[in-house]
């Protein structure tokens, strides 16, 4: 049976998704470490981690790291099931509007450069660039592109109100 979208919920994540994230996103990571940084980032008041919930599952993961008026978006990942259906662009358009909200200017992401259906996808979503660098990764590192996207200044003022359902 197949999820309809309409069940498909894009909250805040929660320091008990650290399990269903450490298997969706981390599998080569301890559980406890993927519990341990999630709860860094639910601490740290320049990281949002936005989750898509799924029939009481995590299913979908981004985070995105605010410095003043520039951000970084990481981490989109999805499970194998909830892909090109739709989910993570929901997903990615969540945090470029929470950016928008908190008032960045310009986004980045850094994108592996072997897989170029994502790039494509990141472009889609608005985002442009092809400036190649190199990670370093604990697995010794890969070959990435930065991406970027100019951001509107948001409508009104203020804080955000919060994140909406999807």
């Amino acid at each position: 049976m197949t999820t309809a979208l309409s069940d498909i919920h894009i909250r805040p994540a929660r320091l008990e998704d650290a399990g269903d994230l450490a298997s969706l996103c981390f599998p080569e990571e301890d559980a406890g470490r993927v519990r341990d940084y999630l709860a860094f980032c639910l601490r740290h008041p320049h990281i949002t981690r936005l989750v898509v919930e799924a029939n009481g599952r995590v299913v979908g993961n981004i985070e995105l790291v605010r410095w003043k008026d520039k951000g970084e978006i990481g981490g989109l990942c999805m499970a194998a099931a909830f892909r090109r259906r739709g989910i993570a662009r929901r997903l990615l358009e969540a945090a470029v509007e929470l950016a928008r909200r908190q008032g960045i200017r310009r986004l980045e992401l850094y994108a592996p450069a072997d897989q170029p259906w994502l790039l494509a996808f990141y472009r889609r979503m608005g985002f442009d660039g092809a400036e190649k660098a190199w990670l370093p990764l604990t697995t010794g590192g890969a070959e990435v592109v930065r991406l970027h996207m100019g951001m509107s200044p948001p409508c009104g003022s203020g804080e955000p109100d919060g994140i909406w359902v999807g």
